[in-house]
Parts: C-alpha cells; structure tokens; sequence
C-alpha cells in the first residue's frame, strides 16, 4: 500500500461578497475603461483611488449585477463590482487567487483585499462567505484512484455505496469522473453551492498549466516522474456554509470551519479495497483517509506558504520569460527553414541573423516598437512589478 506524505495544506479559495461601494467618478472612469477593454479586445491597466491601486479592467463583468471585473494580479484577486454608488448595498464581490492565499495566508490575505478596497476609495462593510475551500497535498508513489472506494451517507439513508449496486440513482453525491487513457485523474463527489470533496493529480495539473511554483513549495523535482502529488480538496460552498452551518463572516470561519471539514471528510471518505465487511459504516479507511484526517487536526493553523510573495512573482516571470523564448525559438526555426539552413548551420549562423534582422526591424519603426513594449508592459504589469 502507498504511503501518503502532507507536503501542503491551506485555504485554496476564498470568495467574500461585502457590503459597501465606490465614489460615482470611481465608478464612471472603470466603466470607460471597460468600453476601451470591449473596443480594444484586451484588459485596460488604470490606477483607482487614493491610494493608486493598480488594476486590469476586463470587457465584462460577472452575472448578478456586477457590470465590473478587475484583477489586481497574481497576489491580489478578481474584483466584481456593481455599478452602484449606495454603501449600503451589496456591491461587491471579491474572486481570490489561490497564489494569494499561498503567500499569505487566509487570514492576512483577506485583510490585503479590504485594504485594495478602502485604497481604491471604497467604503468597505460587512462581508459574506460565498465559497471556501480547503486542499491538501500529499506526495507519494504508485497510487491509482479509484471511484468506486468512496463512500458517501447521504442524509436520511442507511448508507449509498459509489459503485455498481442495484437501486443506485444519480443524486448530488454521485461522483464524477476524469480520466486519461485507462488511468484515473479526477474523482469529484458533491455539487456546488453545497459541499464537494475532489481528489485529483495536482503533479500533472501543475504541469499542464505551468504553475511551477507548486513544485518549488513541494520541494520536488517536476521531471521526477516517479514522485506523484494527489490533492484533496474540501470544498464548501454558499448554501453549505450559511445552511448548514450558519457561517457567513471571516470571524465565523475562523470559529467553526474546522468542524465543518472534518464533517465532510467523515461523511464523504475514502476506504480501503478488498474488505470483508459488507458494512461501509465499519469500512477501514484507506491510507489516503488517514492521512487526510490527521492533516485537517491542525486544519486553521497558521499556514505559512514557506514562499515570499516577491518570490512567487519571480516564479511568475520565469514563466513568461519561458513561454516567450519557446515562440522566438519556433519562429527562428522556421526563419532557418525558408533561408535552407542545415541544422549544423542553423547552430552556428543563426542567433546572428536573427539579431541583425531584428535589430533592423526594431530601427525601421522604433514607434511601432515602444508601441508593442508599452502595449506589453501594461499588460504583463502585475509580473513586471518587483515591488
């Protein structure tokens, strides 16, 4: 059997709606920016406030009334904001980033995002909890999931076994699967606004979508393939927090949410394979479950991220810079190909040409050029930004 090693814990999502608005000619020069963001295609970078916070305003905004969308970059949040000049009403809500909460923890991040508020200009009231979620990561080496281990009590039933069984009927607790080839990646349970448990190979996620800094917080080796690095993630949703629960401040969260997830591991778990008891109430958990359980007993202790804000933006640049010399080294090959170089000539001649011609392409039109580099820089600003 594997063994399951905590490498990672700590809030992955935090979505607030708060109470609260900004000045009328706040609100008027985002709305410009957003028609310049619809008539150019692309965000709009502006500076809100007294206290010059820096943002892209996007095309569109959210359903629910929130015509505005900004983002505050890697460290920040999406912002959706209602065309609204009423502090008394509910006019925002606030989409967190999980490298956000990586650096800073769920406690001062969420106070990082009222203050971007107020500097913003904004009266800021009470808040309301929309979404939390909780994720673990556990590193370990050849392990398959499989669907049909967990196990789920609903309410109201003797017990409901995922799997093959007679009777079985879709409900908000039947899994759902994602796979590659015959192997297993992705088992969800639950629906969203309730409660969801997902559990899911975060290595390969991290990989595909480039977000090398896991790897570095891990303190692995990303061409190590042998390691693998599942997730478990506790999700708890509007209508579980505030229904189930009665949660709905940041005191509250930081009250009771720690029985709330361990609720959901216990009611939503995961057993071991080949048992003999029929019984799934009396199933042995698998080492997996243990591991989950022993990780949520400090579940609101202090999860420091171990990386510096100003290191996960480095993080941040490298990958840019990396993607970017991927599509100069593609367009010089081809260049090499249409100019009939050899692949030994190619090595020897063209970082030259390539030099030399853009060089005389950048003097031909330096205005078109410091057009693209401005264009650029507003664009890549929260990845620039060193401060």
């Amino acid at each position: 059997m594997s063994e399951f090693k905590l490498i990672h814990s700590g809030f992955d999502k935090l979505d607030v709606a708060a109470q609260g608005a900004l000045p009328q000619e706040t609100i008027d020069m985002l709305k410009a920016a957003k028609e310049r963001a619809q008539k150019h295609d692309e965000p709009q970078l502006v500076t809100i406030g007294p206290g010059n916070v820096e943002a892209h305003v996007f095309d569109r905004g959210m359903r629910g009334g929130y015509a505005l969308r900004l983002n505050t970059g890697p460290l920040g949040a999406n912002f959706f904001i209602k065309e609204c000049p009423l502090p008394s009403e509910w006019n925002f809500f606030v989409a967190s980033q999980s490298t956000g909460l990586l650096a800073y923890g769920f406690r001062d991040y969420w106070r990082r995002l009222v203050e971007t508020l107020e500097a913003m200009g904004a009266i800021v009231g009470r808040e309301s909890l929309n979404r939390v979620d909780f994720a673990m990561d556990f590193v370990t080496k050849n392990f398959e999931l499989s669907h049909e281990l967990f196990v789920a009590p609903p309410k109201c039933r003797v017990k409901q076994h995922f799997g093959e069984w007679e009777g079985a009927a879709k409900d908000d607790l039947t899994p759902t699967i994602v796979g590659s080839g015959r192997r297993l990646q992705s088992v969800t349970i639950g629906m969203m606004p309730g409660r969801q448990v997902i559990v899911y190979d975060k290595r390969t996620e991290a990989i595909h979508k480039r977000n090398l800094h896991w790897f570095e917080k891990w303190g692995i080796d990303p061409k190590d393939k042998s390691i693998q690095v599942w997730r478990v993630e506790l999700r708890a949703g509007k209508k579980h927090l505030k229904q189930d629960y009665g949660l709905t401040t940041m005191q509250d969260l930081e009250d009771s949410i720690c029985d709330l997830f361990k609720r959901m591991a216990q009611d939503i778990r995961y057993i071991a394979a080949r048992q003999t008891d029929t019984n799934v109430t009396r199933a042995e958990l698998h080492a997996l479950w243990r591991a989950v359980n022993n990780g949520l007993a400090d579940a609101l202790a202090e999860h420091e991220s171990g990386l510096l804000p100003g290191r996960i933006l480095e993080i941040e640049r490298d990958k840019q810079k990396a993607i970017y010399m991927q599509n100069i080294l593609g367009n010089a090959a081809g260049m090499a190909a249409l100019d009939g170089m050899t692949a030994e000539r190619a090595a020897d001649q063209l970082p030259g040409v390539v030099s030399a011609r853009l060089k005389r392409q950048i003097d031909r039109d330096q205005k078109s050029f410091a057009d693209k580099l401005q264009k650029n820089s507003e664009r890549l600003r929260f990845s620039t930004n060193r401060g």
